[in-house]
């Protein structure tokens, strides 16, 4: 599309070149100084904090914002009322999960898909339009290949797994049975007591040997990928949500919990049941201890547990202190009883 086509769909009013081409949208949140914006792709420039963080080269790069925030671009979708609705809006245009043909034979395997060489499709396994399947690879009974997905060699997806739409597995990767990989990521955003869904358009990206564990949901990113970094392994019933980063190496253990936009550095370790709350930094070789609350970034190669978790060290010295507790009160009360008789007598 063009720009001037995008603003005639989504109802925005543009400023700049109209036959600029628009070739999608990337995510804000990623960028950095040392990172030039991509030509053709819309940012949404939320507020005017984000534009630190922005090459000031911007090319045909086209923003999405108030009129302030725009006002440096060449190219722009400017916002009249509310920037957050007219993202979802813009969101909803370039959602791929809409794109798709439906069959009209009776085969489970999509006319229209590939498979590799060597590559076993049992019965009842379903592999959709566009959808590319490497050599020697192994697709359990009812196990779900969505419309353009891309598996690489050696590559096994067990029972009642779900790879969804334009995600992307990698070579000797294992998922278990009834798995979800690209289950649409936790996004709303409210405005006068009603409620709108953000659209979820991104993909997941997992390297060459990950494995995810059975009835384990990985989100796909709002906009770009939520990835999983080469060699990691992820037990079973764990949350990943949308827009983290995995390192490589991670460990990342059953039942544990992760929230959106969270970045997990390379080999960490996450213990079961622990929960990290969004945009937290988890440092390279950080390692989380079971059932630990992580609400602050980590530093590399430290444990912490507890909750709200903290340094392993720490917590030792708390956790003792907590058990002095029943003896400092009874003291206390003691020394509160001799001053109230010392008083009485004065």
């Amino acid at each position: 599309m063009t720009l001037k086509e995008v603003s005639e769909k989504t109802g925005v009013p543009y400023r700049g070149d109209p036959d600029c081409p628009v070739l999608g949208i990337k995510d804000t949140s990623r960028l950095n100084k040392e990172t030039p914006l991509a030509d053709g792709y819309i940012y949404f420039i939320e507020k005017q904090q984000y534009l630190e963080n922005i090459n000031s080269d911007k090319n045909e790069s086209i923003a999405l914002g108030a009129k302030e925030e725009t006002e440096t671009f060449k190219n722009a979708l400017v916002v009249e009322k509310d920037a957050r609705l007219d993202f979802i809006n813009l969101l909803n245009l370039f959602d791929k999960s809409k794109s798709f043909e439906q069959s009209n034979t009776d085969s489970l395997v999509h006319p229209k898909s590939k498979i590799g060489e060597n590559t076993l499709i049992y019965p009842g396994a379903i592999v959709m339009q566009g959808a590319q399947i490497g050599d020697n690879c192994v697709i359990f009974p009812g196990a779900i290949i969505e419309y353009e997905c891309k598996i690489g060699n050696n590559s096994t997806v067990r029972s009642g797994a779900i790879i969804g739409h334009h995600c992307v597995v990698g070579n000797h990767c294992i998922v278990y049975e009834n798995s979800v990989i690209g289950s649409d990521g936790f996004g709303h955003y409210d405005v006068n007591q009603k409620q709108y869904k953000i659209p979820q358009i991104g993909s997941v990206h997992l390297a060459d040997y990950v494995e995810v564990g059975a009835c384990t949901a990985i989100d796909r990113g709002t906009i770009e990928e939520t990835s999983v970094g080469e060699y990691s392994k992820i037990d079973n019933h764990v949350q990943v949500g949308h827009n983290c980063i995995i390192g490589k190496n991670v460990y990342i253990a059953g039942k544990a919990s992760l929230s959106g936009s969270i970045t997990v550095g390379d080999k960490a370790i996450l213990a079961g049941g622990c929960g990290i709350a969004d945009h937290i930094n988890i440092a390279p070789d950080s390692i989380i201890l079971a059932g630990a609350g992580v609400i602050e970034d980590t530093e590399g190669g430290k444990m912490y547990f507890g909750y709200p978790a903290r340094p392993a060290r720490e917590m030792h010295r708390i956790n003792k202190s907590l058990g002095q507790l029943p003896d400092l009160i009874k003291r206390l009360k003691q020394v509160e009883q001799s001053l109230n008789g010392s008083n009485s007598s004065d």
